[in-house]
């Protein structure tokens, strides 16, 4: 048997780094970007965004600290977006809360939900996904088969946030992570439910571009 060329073997597994230097813990998130390692610890922060605060650090390849952020809520989605802005998505278990990084100034950006959102209890956005200059996030906890798990942000970056669903949850009881794959579609997990949905007339009912 050949192997395959995008096949990687691993002798063990190895620690890239700790949140001990740092004061940090929980770490959840992980994403790379702009050359740099991205990870969102948690640090107990409340995930309906009451009370604690997380922190955003940006690494080097070798696990060096580049820099951090500190950002109040559970970040429990952390991508770097084509423009190189990194996204921080807070608190996935209701108060919908979104900081952008810029990593050429270090400056961050908050933004808040708008009437679009329902701000329903133990609901809130996990994860989000780029695709020819749209912006999809997962939403979390349906409550009905007819909620929605899969929206389009259709205000852009601009207070307050505005989005439109483009899927419901159906039989997914435990929406998750959301990526993009290679062929195009939305993957979107179900933690509890151990699925992993592909999802591809994602253009409609908001009119996003193919």
């Amino acid at each position: 048997m050949t192997a395959s060329p995008h096949a990687a073997s691993f002798n063990s597994p190895q620690i890239f780094v700790t949140g001990a230097a740092i004061r940090a813990s929980s770490p959840d998130s992980v994403t790379f970007g702009d050359g740099s390692v991205w990870v969102a610890y948690q640090n107990g922060a409340d995930s309906p965004g009451a009370s604690g605060a997380s922190k955003v650090v940006r690494y080097s390849p070798a696990g060096f600290v580049i820099s951090s952020w500190s950002i109040a809520g559970n970040v429990d989605g952390l991508k770097v977006a084509p423009s190189g802005q990194v996204w921080a998505v807070q608190n996935n278990r209701r108060e919908l809360r979104l900081t952008i990084i810029n990593p050429a100034t270090n400056a961050t950006t908050a933004y808040s939900h708008g009437s679009s959102y329902s701000n329903v209890a133990n609901r809130g956005f996990d994860d989000v996904v780029f695709k020819n200059g749209n912006i999809y996030l997962s939403e979390t906890n349906p409550a009905a088969s007819t909620d929605p798990v899969i929206l389009q942000l259709t205000s852009g970056l601009s207070s307050p946030l505005q989005v439109c669903s483009i899927l419901t949850a159906g039989n997914i009881t435990d929406p998750d992570s959301l990526k993009l794959t290679q062929s195009g579609d939305l993957a979107l997990s179900g933690e509890a439910d151990v699925t992993l949905s592909a999802w591809r007339r994602f253009c409609q009912p908001c009119g996003c571009r193919a």
